[in-house]
């Protein structure tokens, strides 16, 4: 039984050295790899300013069409009337997208980006405002139609982040300078609690009808930018200029 137990200890110490071998061979291979600690497959994937500019079309429209089914959806649920509308309601804080023909016209492409930029970063509090109040609504209400709401504003919110990174980064390859006060993340709005359902619907009604309008206004500024410096055409489906529905 003694020598059973001798060889037995002796294999296992074997075993144990052969295990440790293998660990130090892993570890020097994987030191050898030829990426840098630290660098993302997008270094070598960059794209070009005319590339990244059919990107952001592309996103934008994508969220465009996202945003439109939400936005029918939102009102056949709290109005009854998928084609609701009321152009004379307001919300203070949200951009104003209002300007001319000939001041649109005049705009440069850095000009477009930073607006551009600029009002994405003042629509995503109101935009995250949105998503918790909805979310509520789903504990409220707990039916599949709310929540079926819920998941498409989930989307939109997620393809605005990307059209955000997206725009970033078509800045930084345009070399257009970044106004330092909106690096960072905006802080919460908290916006004033309605009196009623009715009222709280009616916030949320102007909050995505003026982003539905931004997203269409994004798409007419990126393709003129496109144009304006000289980038091949892609023959695409813009977004419509009404409110239908898909």
């Amino acid at each position: 039984m003694a020598k059973c137990t001798f060889h037995f200890r002796a294999d296992l110490a074997e075993f144990v050295a052969f295990g440790l071998l293998l660990l130090v061979l892993m570890a020097e291979v994987g030191d050898s790899s030829p990426i840098p600690r630290g660098a993302t497959a997008s270094t070598s994937t960059q794209r070009t300013a005319c590339e990244q500019l059919q990107e952001d079309v592309d996103i934008v429209r994508r969220l465009y069409h996202k945003t439109d089914r939400f936005f029918a959806h939102f009102r056949e649920l709290r109005f009854a009337d998928p084609n609701y509308s009321n152009r004379d309601l307001m919300l203070r804080g949200l951009p104003n997208l209002a300007t001319s023909f000939q001041q649109w016209q005049s705009l440069s492409s850095e000009e477009r980006l930073t607006s551009m930029r600029h009002n994405l970063q003042l629509f995503w509090p109101f935009l995250n405002e949105l998503e918790v109040d909805e979310g509520e609504a789903v504990l409220r209400h707990d039916g599949r139609l709310e929540e079926k709401l819920s998941r498409q504003l989930h989307n939109v919110l997620a393809h605005t982040r990307s059209l955000m990174q997206a725009i970033s980064t078509t800045m930084e390859l345009m070399s257009v300078d970044r106004d330092e006060t909106d690096n960072s993340t905006p802080a919460p709005v908290h916006l004033t609690e309605p009196q009623s359902e009715y009222d709280r619907s009616i916030k949320h009604y102007i909050i995505i009808r003026d982003f539905h309008d931004f997203l269409r206004k994004a798409n007419r500024d990126i393709t003129f930018i496109r144009s304006e410096n000289g980038c091949r055409r892609k023959t695409t489906r813009s977004p419509t200029h009404s409110d239908g529905q898909s």
